[in-house]
């Protein structure tokens, strides 16, 4: 999958319309939408993976703050605080650092499988945009 970076590049080198071959534009724009919708089912298969991943990172920290791990997770980490009610425990479950770094993480799969749905909604509209141009110059040439 691409980062950010790289799909930030991808986006701007697609968007770009080359006036000098709307021709080439025109059978270009079902490539472009075939490219993303590609990326899109890429991120949006890592985003579905990456919830079931989450609740068991979320099933097992619980379980660590409930005193329900096992054993050797103490050993490696010990927690040493008896949580006594369900609010406790869920502050240290939203604060816990591998919950909230691979939430994080997810957080950013979702901003770049959104970035995609942008591109897609913009391509479809590709043609429309390239009918514009060869208007506005069809009106400029006089004709």
């Amino acid at each position: 999958m691409l980062t950010y970076d790289e799909l930030m590049s991808e986006i701007e080198k697609d968007s770009r319309i080359d006036r000098t071959d709307l021709e080439g534009e025109i059978i270009k724009s079902p490539v472009l939408l075939a490219k993303y919708l590609g990326y899109h089912r890429q991120y949006k298969t890592a985003l579905i993976r990456g919830e079931s991943i989450m609740n068991q990172k979320i099933r097992d920290a619980a379980m660590y703050y409930d005193g329900k791990a096992e054993p050797h997770a103490y050993r490696e980490k010990p927690f040493n605080l008896t949580l006594t009610n369900q609010p406790m425990r869920d502050k240290f479950l939203d604060g816990d650092e591998g919950c909230c770094t691979y939430k994080e993480s997810l957080d950013n799969t979702e901003i770049l499988r959104s970035m995609c749905e942008e591109m897609i909604g913009m391509l479809k509209y590709r043609p429309t945009h390239i009918q514009t141009v060869l208007a506005i110059r069809q009106f400029e040439s006089g004709a």
